[in-house]
């Protein structure tokens, strides 16, 4: 069940986080992958039986040669998750031109391109899946950029499934909240997130990196066919409304004001 044997997968950021748990049950689950990352993951990937590739998702020609060498190794390539991503935490005012397109470049550009160059090496029955955020489908004060950026791959996965439906070729969207990983821990409002997230989701708790995957590994399967231009929030409930907990720390904020 949810076997990926012989099918060739590309993971972006996977040298940590998400994109490297996500390596593991892919490579798990049977399949050959390859490892896309700005940073050098070519040890790791060794290690657990990947292959390594140095690539700039931000660069379109980067993605290409890469995604093209992944082709020429094996074939083709079936699975493409477009993983990688950046934060920048800043309000409205406090925001420059240049932090968003930064964010722009690799939370948005990066899936455009690893959708149009898997694509291209792509037979029917692949799977497309891009990493967006909650933060897509719910305001934070100062999660400006990113929010805006990570709605783009909402609405770019959606145009994707409708133009690549045709060949076969599923695309789908994930909305993962805060997940226990460096890039959260590297936040430095990190300690607020989780506080924020242990109050106003059902669980209770941040996302693990293994859940994430999970969800990844269904999504890149055969045996979910007919799933394509959705978007799929894994986020403890956050979205769910308010919660008890919730209500109760904003009754007890209300007393303190009267």
């Amino acid at each position: 069940m949810f076997s990926l044997e012989n099918r060739v997968a590309v993971v972006t950021g996977a040298a940590s986080g998400v994109g490297l748990a996500i390596v593991r049950r892919f490579i798990a689950a049977g399949a050959q992958v390859a490892m896309f990352d700005r940073s050098d993951a070519s040890t790791i990937a060794e290690q657990i039986g990947g292959t390594f590739h140095l690539v700039d998702v931000a660069d379109d020609a980067s993605v290409g040669a890469a995604c093209d060498a992944v082709a020429e190794l094996h074939g083709r390539i079936d699975v493409m998750v477009n993983n990688a991503g950046v934060f920048n935490t800043a309000t409205i005012e406090s925001s420059s031109d240049d932090d968003w397109t930064r964010q722009y470049r690799i939370n948005t550009l990066g899936p455009l391109h690893g959708i149009k160059h898997a694509a291209q090496h792509m037979p029917a029955g692949g799977s497309i899946i891009n990493t967006s955020s909650v933060a897509a489908l719910m305001g934070f004060p100062g999660y400006g950029g990113y929010s805006a950026t990570k709605s783009g791959v909402v609405a770019l996965t959606k145009v994707a499934a409708l133009e690549y439906g045709s060949r076969g070729i599923r695309v789908n969207c994930i909305c993962p909240g805060s997940v226990e990983t460096p890039m959260l821990a590297s936040q430095g409002n990190a300690a607020d997130e989780i506080g924020l997230v242990t109050v106003a989701s059902a669980t209770g708790r941040i996302v693990t990196p293994e859940e994430v995957a999970a969800l990844v590994h269904f999504l890149a399967s055969n045996e979910c066919g007919s799933i394509t231009g959705a978007v799929i929030p894994i986020e403890g409930g956050l979205t769910s409304g308010f919660t008890p907990a919730l209500a109760e720390a904003a009754i007890v904020s209300s007393q303190r004001i009267e």
